[in-house]
């Protein structure tokens, strides 16, 4: 801020002796608004700390803030953040006297940033204005407009973090995949002869090749696409029978496959892998209608696990083969009279602990069941909306459970995060990830190493394949 003043007569200059030296000073006289100092200084100490520090603009990676400047001898401001990870500020801008906004860009969408700002001159720093929390949104992208596109979406990253995601487009019963690995969003038609793409499954394996599975509706197959060979090839996994619906797929160590999924003539869970070099099918549940929305982990020993509905119990049932042999129980009690275990979404951690996320209907709520502590533990992660189907479910490499769901009430988008030791647990629901319509049916979610988060789902209000991307 600059001072003003108002002097009746000109500035004179003027010698003044100091211990045997002359000085000369410019002298004003008949001034008014400020004292003979303020006027030559500018003001004398540190400035006036700035005041009423607002965010005037919030986008996913840039915030634009504003301030009132209180001081009349500032050189300039200084503009500190800090992300809630961090403990201290760090400047991140400097900006000239006078100035009364400033912007702060490349920031991670969905993050929590801290703002305070200083003005100083050469005597220092003022003490700093009140500081600002600042959310940002999430980055929201429409991947795939053409067409009612986008159910059944399912989503993977790379190594690098690029993201892969399958899905199916309705309108022509086409399975379709896109990808940000070129830097842009682009989607392709990968199999578009017959009704194909339904109960898309993706992954990518360790070197950073793309694995989907799928089923032909119209010939009642399971099938598979991957682009192993730096070409995409499809193929016939199961026709033995009416099978391929709620597939889901997980790679291992080595680039090998496996597939969990329904058999509709049966109803009873399957699985296939390509473990041996072909392609073997084999039946794990058939002990009524078992094996509809499957979900597939393979563990650091290669392990395989799967969590699935049982039906005829509405109950939620896990299968595993960690020592060779197929073993199935009930996580959820099948005496209870409580319809549960739907949508499920299975992780494993790296000491072999599992995690299922699924939804209970009698209840409307979205759970969790973890053997983390030993015996199967279940809980209530969102009860207070009508939540949890479509639910979609990833570890991050400390354990935490990050889970993607859509919430029936408000017909939104949104993702919890669960955490359990043998001394807390701790359960936290965040704010819609997005709201804008019907959003977050077949939400699909991904976690990189540094926390991001990535969710891909259908906009049922504008038939739009989205992904969502956070910290």
């Amino acid at each position: 801020m600059k001072l003003i003043v108002h002097c009746s007569l000109p500035p004179i200059w003027a010698n003044l002796a100091f211990g045997g030296f002359i000085a000369s000073i410019l002298v004003f006289a008949g001034c008014e608004g400020a004292s003979r100092e303020e006027v030559i200084a500018g003001g004398s100490g540190t400035p006036k700390p700035p005041s009423n520090l607002r965010t005037t603009a919030i986008l996913p990676t840039q915030i634009s803030l504003a301030w009132d400047d209180n001081s009349t001898n500032e050189t300039g401001f200084k503009l500190e953040r800090k992300k809630s990870t961090e403990e201290a500020y760090s400047l991140i801008k400097t900006l000239p006297e006078n100035t009364l906004a400033g912007s702060d860009t490349g920031l991670l969408p969905a993050a929590l940033y801290s703002y305070r700002v200083k003005a100083y001159n050469s005597a220092g720093d003022s003490a700093a204005s009140a500081e600002i929390p600042v959310l940002t949104p999430w980055q929201i992208d429409s991947i795939d407009t053409v067409n009612s596109t986008g159910r059944y979406s399912s989503i993977a990253l790379d190594s690098v973090n690029d993201i892969h995601i399958s899905y199916f487009n309705e309108t022509l019963g086409d399975l379709k995949y896109a990808t940000n690995s070129s830097g842009v969003w682009s989607a392709i038609t990968l199999e578009g002869i017959n009704t194909v793409g339904s109960f898309t499954s993706i992954a990518v394996d360790e070197n950073n090749k793309t694995h989907i599975s799928y089923r032909n509706a119209d010939a009642g197959t399971l099938k598979y696409a991957t682009n192993a060979t730096n070409a995409w090839i499809t193929s016939v996994i199961d026709n033995s029978a009416d099978v391929g619906e709620y597939t889901s797929i997980a790679t291992d160590a080595n680039s090998k496959v496996y597939i969990s999924y329904y058999d509709i003539t049966h109803t009873s869970l399957m699985y296939a892998t390509n473990v041996s070099g072909t392609w073997v099918t084999a039946t794990i549940d058939n002990s009524g209608d078992v094996g509809k929305y499957t979900s597939i982990a393979v563990d650091s020993v290669f392990g395989v696990h799967i969590s699935y509905f049982d039906e005829t119990n509405t109950a939620l049932k896990y299968a595993y083969n960690v020592t060779g042999t197929w073993n199935t129980v009930f996580v959820t009690d099948a005496a209870e009279p409580v319809n549960e275990g739907s949508y499920t979404s299975i992780g494993v951690t790296s000491a072999g602990k599992i995690f299922i996320s699924y939804f209970d209907d009698t209840n409307n709520s979205l759970k969790c069941a973890t053997n983390k502590l030993g015996n199967w533990d279940v809980f209530t992660i969102d009860s207070n909306v009508d939540a949890g189907g479509y639910n979609s479910l990833k570890l991050s490499e400390d354990g935490i459970a990050y889970i993607a769901y859509y919430d029936m009430t408000n017909l939104d988008l949104r993702y919890a995060t669960f955490y359990i030791t043998s001394e807390f647990v701790n359960i936290t629901t965040y704010p819609a990830v997005d709201s804008s319509g019907d959003v977050g049916q077949y939400c699909s979610i991904a976690i990189d190493s540094d926390k991001g988060i990535y969710i891909s789902y259908y906009d049922l209000t504008n038939g739009d394949l989205k992904c969502a991307i956070g910290r």
